[in-house]
Formats: C-alpha cells, sequence, structure tokens
C-alpha cells in the first residue's frame, strides 16, 4: 500500500481533509499568536468542517472559526491513503519477552 504525503494551505483543504499542523509561514508575530490562542498549534490534528461563510475547523476536539486573513499563513502536512490509528493506540505483543 502507498501513502501520499503533501503539503497543504489551510486555505486550500476542502471540507473532511486534514492532517497535521506544520508550522506558519509568512506571519508576524502577532499573527502567530493569535493562531496559538486559538489553539492552532503546530504538531496538533486538524480538520476542516466547513468552507463557507466562515473556515471552520476542528483541533483536539474544540471547533475553531479561522479569519480568512489568518488561513493563509497555516501550512498543514496531509496524508493521502494512509491508514490511521488513534494516537493513543499501542501494539499489543502478550508474547513480546519486553511486553508490559
Amino acid at each position: 500500500m502507498f501513502c501520499t504525503v503533501s503539503i497543504a494551505n489551510l486555505r486550500l483543504l476542502q471540507p473532511g481533509e486534514g492532517g497535521e499542523i506544520l508550522h506558519f509561514t509568512r506571519a508576524d508575530e502577532q499573527q502567530q499568536t493569535e493562531l496559538r490562542q486559538q489553539g492552532i498549534i503546530p504538531g496538533k490534528q486538524i480538520t476542516v468542517i466547513k468552507r463557507y461563510p466562515v473556515l471552520l475547523v476542528e483541533v483536539s476536539g474544540q471547533k475553531i472559526r479561522v479569519p480568512d486573513h489568518l488561513s493563509s499563513y497555516v501550512r498543514v502536512k496531509v496524508f493521502d491513503n494512509c491508514p490511521r490509528y488513534p494516537p493513543s493506540a499501542e501494539p499489543n505483543f502478550p508474547n513480546y519477552p519486553f511486553a508490559n
């Protein structure tokens, strides 16, 4: 199975699409602070809920309205056709000698 990873501007993602917030580009200190205060933090998972009339995303279970002028600063690592596992899921190898 192949997995496609791409980097996209948050502004370009469609409802249902998402990925990992990578970084902010061309955003000044005030814009970065505003994004972080809203909960848009690099390393977190983000999903677009709707785009119109306002961009609505979900980050860590919280719905956030992202102003259009700020959405273009957010870069997202998008995974296509990749198997997804819950972050808390760990493999269970009961016969492995070092398993807890």
